[in-house]
């Protein structure tokens, strides 16, 4: 087994669970502060939208929205209450859309098929980043820290992250 495949297995395993708590959480509304949890999975806006991201596909058989439009007309269809849990003002999707850090619109991966890879695919990217490196986030609720090279590989859908990325201490930064 290489050290690809170990990590994405690694991912699988946490992203499974990780969104499966999320839509229990979003959609149930019951447990043990569940408003606290959401929150702390929903500290900015490219973790916002991954995690629709994956909602949607939890949703729609794995499968990732076609295009903005799509994702966009299914946010608006959710409980506004249960967005705003989340951070979300139903009334300003334009906001969610852009990144905190670099303030430009996010780069999303339209229609990314889950069930090929399991649930870690990176989908929503930041722009431009901040001093050279680039957010990115996964389906599975994993954000790192990408270099360009790092950032390309991953647009292109080119695998995961493995321990060759450097970021803070050898390994990517996980937010």
């Amino acid at each position: 087994m290489t050290l690809d495949s170990m990590i994405r297995e690694n991912y699988y395993q946490r992203s499974s669970l990780l969104s499966f708590l999320f839509a229990a959480l979003l959609f149930a509304g019951c447990g043990p502060n569940p408003d606290g949890m959401l929150a702390a999975l929903n500290d900015s806006n490219i973790k916002r939208l991954a995690n629709l991201y994956g909602v949607y596909q939890f949703q729609n058989d794995y499968k990732g929205p076609k295009d903005e439009a799509a994702f966009r007309e299914f946010i608006s269809a959710k409980n506004p209450e249960h967005l705003k849990r989340m951070g979300v003002d139903p009334s300003k999707l334009d906001d969610l859309f852009k990144s905190e850090r670099d303030k430009q619109s996010f780069k999303i991966r339209w229609k990314v098929n889950t069930q090929a890879r399991g649930s870690s695919d990176p989908v929503v990217f930041e722009a431009e980043g901040v001093e050279g490196v680039r957010l990115v986030a996964f389906t599975g609720g994993e954000l790192v820290e990408a270099d360009s090279s790092q950032f390309d590989r991953l647009w292109k859908g080119e695998g995961g992250i493995t321990n060759n990325d450097q970021s803070y201490g050898g390994g990517p930064k996980k937010q």
